[in-house]
């Protein structure tokens, strides 16, 4: 997990978070494609799990409660990272919300993804 934040005038500065994955045992970076073999069920999996998680009803328009998901439709972050509780979506301010509302992350236990993954779980 990296983390930076800029001030380059203005309002507030940006801060923003990355993740980059290594296999542990080779010390290769690991690319989305290396983690999910199930793009369209882990997608499906990670929009019921945010929808859950901001109480948006599976026949609401995903930007029904002010976010901002491109063309009205919920796509993955490009920060996603791993952790010994799950795959960690996070969205960088700006990324599907406002600055004011921070960062928005949602960390999807193993549990949940083992139909949609290459990896070996925790």
């Amino acid at each position: 997990e990296m983390k930076q934040y800029t001030y380059t005038g203005g309002a507030h500065g940006y801060g923003s978070t990355q993740f980059k994955n290594f296999d542990v045992r080779t010390g290769e970076k690991l690319e989305s494609s290396d983690i999910v073999s199930d793009p369209d069920g882990f997608l499906a999996l990670a929009e019921q799990m945010f929808r859950e998680k901001f109480g948006i009803s599976s026949n609401q328009n995903i930007n029904a409660t002010g976010f901002w998901f491109e063309n009205d439709t919920y796509h993955l972050p490009k920060t996603i990272g791993l952790s010994s509780q799950g795959i960690i979506l996070h969205y960088n301010p700006y990324d599907i919300a406002s600055y004011a509302e921070g960062a928005i992350e949602l960390t999807i236990p193993w549990e949940k993804t083992k139909p949609f993954v290459n990896i070996n779980l925790p």
